[in-house]
């Protein structure tokens, strides 16, 4: 009983690893980001000149430039023409709940 347990408790664990995948991290990043410019009520440049705003920034451009080329190529997910919306819903908005924040109410 104790090992159909843990065997139970591993298969859950490594499910709710897979999705925070890098590539969700990502978007978790830009909706952080979106979420402290709505926050900021007007004063855009004392948020962007936070350390916190600064920090996501960087995370931000990683991920345009490595993450996210490197997860779709290896995922052979291609754009096939598609808005950023339609694209990001149909391949990501299932996996990862930044993504249905960020696209989903658009």
């Amino acid at each position: 009983m104790k090992n159909t347990i843990l065997v139970i408790s591993a298969c859950t664990s490594i499910l709710f690893s897979c999705t925070t995948e890098p590539i969700c991290e990502c978007y978790e990043t830009r909706l952080k980001i979106k979420e402290l410019l709505r926050s900021a009520d007007g004063n855009y440049t004392s948020v962007q000149s936070s350390d916190e705003y600064k920090e996501l920034k960087k995370k931000k451009k990683d991920c345009k430039n490595k993450i996210e080329p490197q997860y779709f190529e290896n995922n052979k997910i291609e754009r096939k023409g598609r808005s950023d919306r339609e694209f990001l819903m149909e391949e990501l908005g299932e996996s990862c709940e930044a993504v249905k924040k960020l696209y989903g109410d658009q």
